[in-house]
C-alpha cells in the first residue's frame, strides 16, 4: 500500500511540473518562417565547402598514415611480416595523399570550367 502512495505522489510531482510547461508551449502562435530555396550559387560554395573539409581531412590522416608506416619501419626489428604491413600502410598513405590532390585539383578545374555569370 505504502509502495502504491509513494508512485501516485511522484506520478501527481511529475504531472504537476509539466502541465505548466505544456500549456505555456500550447499559446505559442507565431510559426517559424520557411526559410527561401537555395540558389546555385550557394549550392556551389556548400558543396566547396564539403570538399575542402574532405580533402583536408583525408590529407591529416595520410600524414597520420605515413607517420605509423615510419613507426612500423622502425619497430620491426627486421620482421618481414612487420615490414610487409609497414610497406602497405606507407602505400595506402600515399594513395590518401594522392586522392586528396586530386580532390583539391578537380574542385579547382571544374570550378574554372564552370562560368561564374551563369550560375
Amino acid at each position: 500500500m505504502k509502495k502504491n502512495l509513494n508512485k501516485i505522489v511522484l506520478a501527481a510531482i511529475i504531472l504537476g511540473q509539466l502541465i505548466p510547461a505544456i500549456s505555456a508551449l500550447a499559446q505559442y502562435t507565431n510559426p517559424a518562417p520557411i526559410p527561401a530555396a537555395r540558389g546555385a550559387q550557394e549550392w556551389m560554395v556548400t558543396i566547396n565547402d564539403i570538399l575542402r573539409w574532405f580533402y583536408t581531412i583525408v590529407l591529416i590522416l595520410s600524414v597520420l598514415m605515413g607517420l605509423y608506416a615510419a613507426f612500423l619501419y622502425v619497430t620491426a626489428g627486421g620482421d618481414s611480416a612487420k615490414t610487409k604491413k609497414a610497406s602497405q600502410v606507407l602505400i595506402y598513405a600515399v594513395i590518401g595523399v594522392v586522392i586528396a590532390i586530386l580532390a583539391f585539383s578537380i574542385n579547382r578545374i571544374v570550378g574554372s570550367l564552370i562560368p561564374q555569370s551563369g550560375l
